[in-house]
């Protein structure tokens, strides 16, 4: 099973594994691939872990070592890496508003909902998967086409009628985890697709400088197909990272990328709101979104209901939340 929980939340995830307890229990042998090492941890006997083809750990009972174990063989650092350390106390240490989105109807749904990002902030929607997240960031966008008029100023401008060339227009820029169909151009080279966004802006970025910065293997010249899909995702992180937006929707930017690329996506993205952007992003890892936001918006059903904030950023309340949708409000820092 080679990445069958990439794109999938906490709960379809728990299916999956009372299916690969169920095939085990009738002499079944599975070789079961993730880069989430919980799933490992808890589905999993033994444990193998591979660098750049090489096998640099490898255990016949996978409690002999460590989770940070484990990481540091993935990453060669010595240390298990950690997303925690880089999200800031809370929305206290944010600067003024850098996205308003208000009255938004999530296509399917019915309720408008309201969205703020500040300036310094990273800022997720979480909840059960199938609930709005992923057309909220597409729908802020105008990436989906919508009859209904709904609010949304970036640095206090408004936006009348959202689309793409008015988003990136105004500062907003997008990226999700859906590589192969909705981000990279494979055919084309690097340097290329580093420098799209760029190019139609008319406004100029080194591809040299970028991977360098964004410590990328491979030289501008190659094509963006021959990169592994972490660096792929780098790349296209990359196009926006020159450009330093105003705000940053990412759907599930680290999806199906290795433990060390998601911490480097990470830090990618406070390095924009440490010069003053806002990133808005969901993920189908409740555990992500603790490491890295600073408030989270919990939807059900294309609603907002609930905002978590400070001491409330916690996989054990995102999911308390997801699951009791009768639970309204704001939890305090």
């Amino acid at each position: 099973m080679d990445e069958l929980t990439a794109s999938l939340r906490a709960e379809q995830v728990e299916q999956v594994g009372g299916l690969l307890t169920d095939l085990s229990s009738r002499g079944v042998a599975t070789l079961f691939i993730s880069h989430r090492l919980e799933e490992v941890e808890e589905f999993c006997n033994s444990c193998t872990v591979l660098r750049n083809g090489v096998t640099v750990l490898d255990t016949d009972d996978i409690r002999s070592h460590s989770m940070a174990d484990y990481v540091a063989a993935m990453t060669a650092t010595g240390e298990a890496a950690g997303s925690a350390r880089v999200r800031r106390a809370g929305s206290a240490t944010a600067g003024g508003a850098v996205l308003e989105v208000k009255r938004l109807t999530v296509p399917g749904f019915t309720e408008p909902i309201a969205i703020r990002a500040n300036a310094g902030e990273i800022v997720g929607l979480g909840g059960l998967a199938g609930n709005g997240q992923t057309e909220t960031l597409r729908a802020i966008f105008g990436a989906l086409l919508s009859d209904a008029e709904y609010h949304v100023a970036v640095a206090d401008k408004e936006i009348r009628r959202p689309s793409v060339q008015a988003s990136i227009a105004n500062g907003m820029g997008f990226m999700s985890g859906e590589r192969e169909r909705e981000m990279a151009f494979g055919q084309r080279s690097v340097d290329e697709n580093l420098r799209v966004v760029a190019h139609g802006l008319k406004r100029a970025l080194s591809a040299e400088d970028l991977l360098r910065r964004m410590r990328t293997k491979g030289s501008p010249r190659q094509q963006m197909k021959s990169l592994s899909g972490g660096n792929q995702q780098k790349v296209i992180i990359g196009r926006w990272l020159g450009l330093e937006p105003k705000a940053l929707l990412a759907d599930d930017p680290t999806r199906g990328v290795d433990v060390a690329t998601r911490e480097e996506i990470h830090h990618l993205l406070r390095e924009l709101t440490d010069k003053g952007s806002a990133v808005v992003l969901t993920s189908s890892d409740d555990r992500e979104l603790a490491e890295i936001c600073d408030r989270i918006y919990v939807m059900y059903r294309g609603q907002v209901i609930a905002e978590l904030e400070g001491d409330a950023v916690n996989e054990e309340e995102i999911g308390r939340v997801s699951v009791h949708p009768s639970y309204q409000g704001k939890v305090s820092r």
